[in-house]
Parts: structure tokens; sequence; C-alpha cells
């Protein structure tokens, strides 16, 4: 009889190996695949804040635009009044004239809640420094604004300056993956209101 050689098969060992080596590239690439993941999640996280901060800041652009004033009668009020980081301001307010006939006064108020870390909104029929807190009919803005700052200045060049901090979460600290937080300023010019 003649004897069958068979030289062509795998061994259980073989095989074993390479299961192992494979099972090392297949962890390789979930790795790198949870990993892009993760960074584009982060991305879209801060792009995100990012878009907040500008909604927020061309929505007061907006009340900015129709600030109605001059010279020796200013329609842009602001106040440094935080106690949590000296010389912030908390609030900034803009008087609108409504057109004729009925040229009805109101002064828009935007106020920084920081112990709720939102900005609010809402229309006044007088000029005075808003409560600590937004006020009952106000309109929330942004509710993960850690920082805000709103800065009026009228000697040389009547701007408005914004800086806003926001951040995901904004009662559990930085963290750049989970938690990201972006900075945002900006200068608006009233195009109503003179200072020379």
């Amino acid at each position: 009889m003649k004897k069958i050689l068979n030289n062509h098969a795998i061994t259980l060992a073989e095989l074993l190996i390479a299961t192992v080596l494979i099972g090392i590239v297949m962890l390789g690439i979930v790795g790198f695949d949870l990993t892009i993941k993760r960074f584009g999640s982060t991305s879209q996280r801060s792009a995100l804040l990012h878009m907040e901060a500008m909604s927020i800041a061309a929505r007061i652009s907006a009340d900015v635009s129709n600030a109605d004033g001059n010279v020796t009668d200013s329609a842009i009020r602001s106040a440094i009044e935080d106690l949590a980081t000296p010389g912030v301001s908390l609030w900034i307010a803009f008087r609108s004239v409504s057109p004729p006939p009925a040229s009805v006064t109101s002064w828009i108020y935007y106020r920084h809640d920081y112990p709720r870390y939102r900005i609010c909104r809402w229309v006044g029929n007088a000029i005075y420094a808003p409560p600590m807190s937004c006020a009952a009919n106000s309109e929330i803005i942004s509710s993960q604004v850690v920082v805000a700052d709103f800065r009026y200045t009228s000697v040389t060049n009547c701007n408005v300056k914004l800086y806003f901090q926001l951040r995901q979460s904004p009662t559990l600290p930085v963290n750049p993956m989970q938690n990201p937080q972006v900075e945002y300023t900006t200068i608006i010019r009233p195009p109503q209101q003179s200072c020379s």
C-alpha cells in the first residue's frame, strides 16, 4: 500500500498563531477607529460651542445696531459689578426707540447670570441696574456660558466689546476631550451711536 503524505495541511499550532496575529491587527484597527471617532466628537463639541458664541454675539450685535443715542445721551449702558471676577461687566443695555408715530423708548438688557451659567435678554421701559439673576420675563439666549464680559467704551471709539467663555458642561472642569471650552471675543461698533 502506498503511504499518503499530506504536507500541505495547516497544523493546529499554525492556526492558533495566525488567529492571534489577526486579533492583534484587529485590535489596532479598532483602537485607531475609536480614537478617530473620539477626536471627531470633540471637534464637533468645540465647533458647536463656537457657533453658539457667534450666535450670542450676532444677537447682541443686532440690538447694538439699533441703539439710538449720541455724544451727550448714550444709548448704551454697562456696569462693572462682578464680585467673583473683579473688573467684569455682567450686563449691558441698549436703548431702542420704535419708529413714529408710536416712538416708544425701551431698553434691551443682556445679563450673564453666572450662578446658572446663562445669558438672558429682556426688554424694559427704563434704564436701571438689572437684578443679579435673569428677570422673570427674560429669554434665555444660552446656558453654557462660564464667563461673560460686556464692555462699552464711550470715551474715544464707542465700541461694544464682548467676551465669552463657553463650556459643554459648565459645572464640570475643563477636559479637552469630554468637556471642551471655547473663548470668543468680538468688538461691535454701533452705527447710530456717535462719540465725536
